[in-house]
């Protein structure tokens, strides 16, 4: 996808990136309708929970909206920061306490009550948030930092789409043949922090962001198949679907978090003393300057990733030989 995404840039309009969702989509549609109906049940058919949907989703764009923009378009102090701060912060406290009085909350918080479960997430709100973060930030810095057009820049983040492939391959492996689960995250995301780290201290060269790319990639590619099982060996089969559920909605949210905060702190290093509401250009910037910001931002994500690491070094390990004997029993 990053190597067709930089050719479709390339050689194209980027807006024709978004046509490739309508084939996926009707797709998707379709084998969705063709699956079987479940049966029915009190649960299946429990009522919505609309207002807790609707407070989600203004709490978390207006703190979205204020993570990506704060220090470029408006101050920290200015009227637009504090009143988008103040709607993130007052739907999240009115979400909160209508959670948990609807009988059927949006939000499954009984699941993130059972011990565990809420480091696990927050072992993936680190992976997606660092992740996503990588995918979108490293583009830009090859392009405005290293002059590398569209193509080039795609091309040069194969190293960490096929490094998830191969840590999600070795965790698969070594999970096989442990029976233990959750073992290799801790150091998954610890390697991506060092690998963030190189990046922010080393000269930048194509085999250095190679080398760190893949082994980012590697460190990402142990996490979500560890989480995935983790959640649902916790929460019980009674509650499998509420897991997965939570554990999806961690993963969007940390990737919309990590991409709003780090990209917003970027372009504010980038901007720095532009003032407000300035419309910044990538191309008139000297690559000395992008490369200074960008050292910091990887430094600080680095950090991000090894606070992820350490969460995921609080996760329970999940014995899956005493777990399958239990089921089998």
């Amino acid at each position: 996808a990053p190597v067709m995404g930089g050719l479709v840039v390339h050689h194209g309009d980027w807006r024709w990136l978004f046509l490739a969702n309508l084939p996926l989509g009707f797709l998707a549609a379709w084998r969705v309708a063709r699956l079987p109906r479940p049966a029915p049940s009190a649960s299946r058919n429990a009522p919505y929970d609309p207002l807790g949907v609707v407070l989600f989703a203004v709490g978390a764009a207006s703190a979205l909206l204020w993570l990506s923009l704060v220090g470029n378009r408006f101050g920290v102090l200015s009227p637009a920061s504090a009143l988008l701060a103040a709607v993130a912060i007052a739907a999240g406290v009115l979400l909160a306490w209508q959670q948990r009085r609807h009988p059927f909350p949006f939000l499954p918080l009984d699941v993130l009550r059972v011990p565990g479960v809420g480091w696990v997430c927050l072992s993936v709100v680190g992976f997606a948030g660092t992740l996503f973060a990588l995918v979108f930030l490293l583009p830009i810095w090859l392009q405005a930092g290293g002059r590398t057009d569209a193509a080039g820049a795609g091309l040069q983040l194969l190293p960490l789409t096929l490094g998830m492939v191969v840590g999600s391959t070795l965790n698969a492996r070594y999970s096989a043949r442990t029976q233990r689960s959750g073992v290799l995250p801790p150091y998954g995301l610890g390697t991506a922090a060092v690998a963030l780290g190189a990046l922010a201290v080393l000269p930048p060269g194509t085999l250095v962001i190679a080398i760190a790319s893949a082994a980012c990639g590697v460190g990402f590619g142990t996490v979500m198949p560890s989480a995935q099982i983790a959640t649902q060996m916790l929460s019980g089969r009674e509650r499998l679907g509420a897991a997965a559920a939570l554990l999806s909605l961690t993963r969007s949210t940390g990737a919309a978090l990590g991409t709003a905060a780090f990209g917003g702190l970027a372009f504010a290093l980038l901007d720095a003393g532009g003032g407000e509401g300035r419309t910044l250009r990538l191309d008139t910037l000297s690559p000395d300057d992008v490369g200074g910001a960008f050292r910091i931002v990887f430094g600080v994500l680095a950090v991000y990733a090894a606070a992820g690491a350490l969460a995921a070094r609080r996760a329970p390990r999940i014995d899956l030989g005493q777990r399958t004997g239990a089921a089998a029993g």
